[in-house]
């Protein structure tokens, strides 16, 4: 019933009417998406993106007059969303709007919420394979966050930049980075997933410098904390065993545990022989408001 009531109205309704419509839906979806997307389980944006991608289908509002409108704040968290659920394309329009704007008030690139959008940006061009754009953006970023931001501040600025400097080969900016951000996190996240994937991320930087030793060092903490949080048989715990395997093995050392050495061989027999560790994205700047 709900479809068939979409579809009468796109029939039955003026061109005007359905733009106004469309445009109250826009905001209603973007009321009811917390700034902080931790207020609202993940299952919910997985439900409201659909709603999202009708809206941006069925919508012939110009975005332009959207922007206008002030609805940069829109656009941004639906940006965030877009990009964690998988639609890196649809996110990129979203944050060069964002960006567009922001960059023409006043303060312009010096302020906070302009800098929060470039590092969206920054990470969703990471996330479409654009390293180039992603290591331009992010540089940017990263030294104007220096100087406007707190210093120990957390953000994903320079660990997105790392992974960039990673992707692009560039494995020694990508260590000097990655050192200074589990270091932030492990003051103030301890066993935090964020910390967490900062340690694995270093982990798979150490793999590609061939400092296997240094990278089961950090591998076996990460394998220790996923089993604890998520278990044995999760993925993500086999993954990381997987990666402790592969590090000890070319480093010549033996894995502590049977068990352990028979899944991780198993996983690498399966998904990571001849192929290459992927870093794990950081999460998308949160709201500093």
């Amino acid at each position: 019933m709900h479809p068939l009531v979409h579809a009468w109205g796109r029939d039955r309704m003026s061109s005007e009417d359905g733009q106004k419509d469309c445009l109250m839906a826009y905001g209603l979806l973007a009321c009811s998406l917390p700034e902080d997307f931790d207020e609202k389980p993940y299952q919910f944006r997985r439900i409201l993106v659909t709603h999202l991608m009708a809206n941006i289908q069925h919508s012939v509002m110009a975005k332009k007059e959207m922007v206008d409108k002030y609805f940069d704040d829109a656009h941004e968290k639906f940006g965030r969303m877009l990009s964690e659920q998988g639609y890196a394309g649809e996110a990129e329009k979203f944050q060069i709007l964002v960006l567009d704007v922001r960059s023409r008030t006043p303060l312009g690139e010096k302020h906070q919420d302009t800098i929060r959008a470039m590092g969206n940006l920054s990470g969703t061009y990471w996330s479409l394979g654009k390293y180039a754009d992603a290591e331009k953006l992010g540089i940017k970023v990263l030294d104007m966050g220096n100087r406007l931001l707190e210093e120990d501040h957390p953000d994903t600025t320079m660990g997105n930049l790392a992974n960039t400097y990673g992707s692009l080969g560039k494995y020694a900016d990508a260590e000097t980075l990655q050192i200074k951000v589990l270091d932030m996190r492990v003051k103030l996240l301890e066993e935090h997933p964020d910390t967490i994937n900062a340690t694995e991320n270093l982990a798979i930087t150490f793999h590609y410098l061939q400092k296997y030793t240094d990278a089961a060092r950090l591998e076996v903490q990460v394998v220790d904390v996923r089993k604890k949080i998520f278990g044995e048989e999760h993925p993500k715990t086999v993954k990381s065993v997987a990666l402790l395997a592969k590090s000890q093995s070319q480093a010549n050392t033996n894995i502590s545990g049977t068990e352990s050495k028979k899944k991780g061989e198993f996983y690498l027999l399966q998904s990571l022989v001849n192929s290459p560790v992927h870093y794990i994205s950081s999460l998308s700047f949160k709201n500093c408001k």
